[in-house]
């Protein structure tokens, strides 16, 4: 204890301080009364949240949803832009569909690429004929797509689609082939049987209409087989032989008759339109092969006695004398579609060919020709490339030595 006057610490019991000699006052001391206790109220469980990930992973998750998003944006565009283009088209209904979206999306270049492979796989679906057509005003070629509908009509001469869109065409259709030099004149002699007839020359106007009623009744390949046979031959030289010709027109009404050319030692056949004896008009231009079963066919249109403006050119190999080259590739048939000038390839082609054992690919490619001669679109370690296949990549090199047109026309 202490004094309460001084502040000295005294001994307990003590009365008077030894400091200051005052009475110590006595000092009691009790229990602090402690603070009271009150309970916790009760409150709801809240259940805690998991721990916010850090800045640092919160911003790296944003990123990788972002790029992800990115992906998803360009890989749909690419599938808006192209859609099925970007894969192996094979199927007719692949064509159609394709040829009918870049239609209208006025990508007529495209557009006709997809309706000629149609007309290719599936000839009498009128549809690619048609589209086709479309497809060549778009570009502003009407004389081509005169000639394509001609092909399908000489087809499907039934079908009224190609019949009305023809006669809508062709009243105002004008001469749009590229003007080219006059070549110069040949001498054509011919037999318009005004007088009196020999036999030999009889026997080659009635085989003249017998392969003209073929052609328009049956096609193209009727008249193959005709000229396959030994009367064709015997027939044909005979009459030659006697008049001294080596070209035999014979014409019926309407400017449309049928002729046997001699050329290199072959004959030809020519069946379609004529202005007087030269060959003008829509027409099919014909060669067998003398060896074997393969043939040759131009089906398109004519002027000044040569192929010009658009046409279908078509080889077909003798499957059974094929042989098989060292790298596997064996050419049954090849097709070229086209805009041709003085027999020559000119303007865009689109050539494909079948190739047969150990070469499974239908090859297409459209390339540009002009007078005949390929256009170098890539030159790649000194080889020039002309045009790459749609379906499979492989390339169309170029031939410097070669100029492509129709046969019996280049030599």
């Amino acid at each position: 204890m202490f004094c309460s006057i001084c502040g000295k610490q005294l001994k307990n019991g003590v009365r008077f301080c030894g400091g200051c000699g005052n009475a110590v006052k006595e000092q009691s001391f009790s229990t602090p009364t402690p603070y009271p206790v009150y309970p916790q109220p009760q409150s709801a469980q809240i259940p805690l949240s998991e721990p916010e990930p850090p800045r640092a992973q919160k911003r790296l998750n944003l990123v990788i949803l972002g790029v992800l998003a990115v992906v998803l944006i360009i890989s749909g565009g690419i599938f808006l832009m192209f859609g099925r283009s970007a894969l192996p088209v094979t199927s007719p209904a692949d064509h159609l569909s394709l040829g009918e979206r870049f239609l209208l999306e006025m990508n007529y270049e495209q557009a006709l690429v997809h309706f000629l492979a149609l007309i290719d796989i599936e000839p009498m679906n009128p549809r690619g004929y048609t589209g086709a057509a479309e497809a060549h005003i778009g570009l502003g070629q009407v004389d081509e797509a005169i000639a394509v509908l001609r092909l399908g009509q000489e087809r499907l001469p039934d079908n009224v689609e190609i019949r009305d869109m023809l006669d809508g065409l062709v009243p105002a259709a004008v001469e749009r082939v590229t003007p080219l030099p006059e070549p110069e004149p040949e001498s054509v002699e011919c037999e318009e049987y005004e007088e009196a007839e020999s036999e030999a020359q009889i026997a080659a106007r009635l085989l003249a209409e017998r392969l003209i009623e073929l052609y328009q009744t049956s096609g193209y390949y009727a008249v193959v087989v005709e000229m396959r046979t030994d009367e064709f031959a015997e027939i044909v030289m005979s009459a030659m032989a006697e008049l001294d010709y080596q070209t035999i027109i014979h014409i019926t009404d309407d400017e449309f008759g049928g002729g046997f050319y001699l050329i290199n030692g072959q004959v030809h056949v020519y069946i379609g339109g004529f202005d007087g004896v030269i060959r003008s008009g829509h027409g099919v231009w014909i060669r067998v092969n003398q060896d074997d079963d393969g043939y040759a066919v131009f089906t398109g249109e004519f002027a000044r006695d040569m192929p010009n403006g658009f046409g279908e050119l078509i080889h077909m190999a003798d499957e059974s004398t094929i042989e098989i080259s060292q790298n596997g590739i064996a050419v049954i048939r090849s097709i070229r579609f086209g805009t041709f000038a003085g027999g020559f390839e000119h303007g865009q082609i689109t050539f494909q060919h079948l190739a047969g054992i150990g070469f499974p690919c239908l090859h297409v490619w459209s390339y540009t020709a002009v007078d005949g001669h390929n256009q170098i679109i890539e030159v790649r370690e000194d080889r020039s490339f002309v045009a790459l296949c749609t379906e499979c990549n492989s390339a169309w090199l170029l031939h410097n030595d070669r100029r492509f047109g129709v046969f019996g026309f280049v030599l």
